[in-house]
Formats: structure tokens, sequence, C-alpha cells
């Protein structure tokens, strides 16, 4: 796919958990600003720090916006 593709930063909650509704809004609205793709996981170095529920939890909420 040819575009720019974001890289998305994982929001957390107070309590440290990942923001999935956050997360939602943010992923929404680089796609609908033009972003051709997003980048979940691979850049923001969240990912060593997540378990892998919680990594499952970041791909399904953007697997779902796009």
């Amino acid at each position: 796919m040819d575009g720019i593709h974001a890289s998305l930063v994982t929001p957390f909650t107070a309590t440290g958990k990942v923001d999935a509704e956050s997360l939602e809004r943010l992923a929404r609205h680089v796609l609908e600003q033009g972003a051709a793709g997003l980048v979940a996981l691979g850049t923001t170095g969240e990912p060593t720090m997540l378990t892998p529920e919680e990594q499952g939890a970041v791909l399904r909420v953007c697997r779902k916006v796009s």
C-alpha cells in the first residue's frame, strides 16, 4: 500500500493499562487525516514493555479501525 503509514504510540490509563478507547480514537483520527495505514507495536518501543495480552489488545484495536 502506498502512502504514509503513521506510527502510533500506545496510550495508557492512569492505572497503567492499555487505553483501548483512546487508541481507537487516535487510530481513526490518523486515518481520517489521510494516513494510508497504521504502524502499531513497531517503532515506539512499547512492545518490549507490554505483555502478549496487551500487545494483542493493541493489534485488535488497530485491525478493527483499519
